[in-house]
């Protein structure tokens, strides 16, 4: 019985330390291939840290065109197939559980774009994709 219980112990530790390390990517990030459900994307607070001066600089005068307060969340799906058409279904939320929008879609070609605000640290969750498929996320 100890044994048994021990070898479940251990199970649900490596289940929950696989999950949280799979599936999490930083916005923004290109190129990025859907292969788990759901694959997600969250923003970091130490991103914006690493911009280089003249992308801080355009990002103020983007942001001056939106709104104060507000970002442009933008995605963008792809796929290397000439026959298919890449496809995406995603949730936008706020980490702090405050907000979520979507369901949305996004075909191969467009690029979704949805203004936020920045007083909140944003995620992605896509919750289906066409197979093959790759996510640029990304704030202007």
């Amino acid at each position: 019985m100890k044994k048994l219980f021990l070898l479940l112990l251990i199970l649900l530790a490596v289940t929950s330390l696989t999950n949280k390390l799979a599936a999490q990517n930083p916005i923004p990030s290109y190129d990025v291939p859907v292969v788990a459900d759901p694959t997600t994307f969250e923003e970091s607070t130490s991103a914006s840290s690493t911009y280089n001066s003249s992308r801080a600089n355009s990002d103020l005068l983007i942001q001056n065109k939106l709104g104060r307060g507000e970002k442009l969340l933008k995605l963008k799906t792809k796929d290397q197939a000439t026959n298919t058409t890449a496809f995406a279904d995603f949730y936008i939320y706020a980490i702090d559980a405050t907000f979520q929008y979507g369901p949305f879609n996004c075909l191969e070609g467009t690029t979704f774009s949805q203004t936020l605000s920045a007083d909140y640290i944003w995620g992605v969750r896509v919750i289906d994709a066409s197979s093959n498929c790759e996510i640029d996320v990304w704030f202007e």
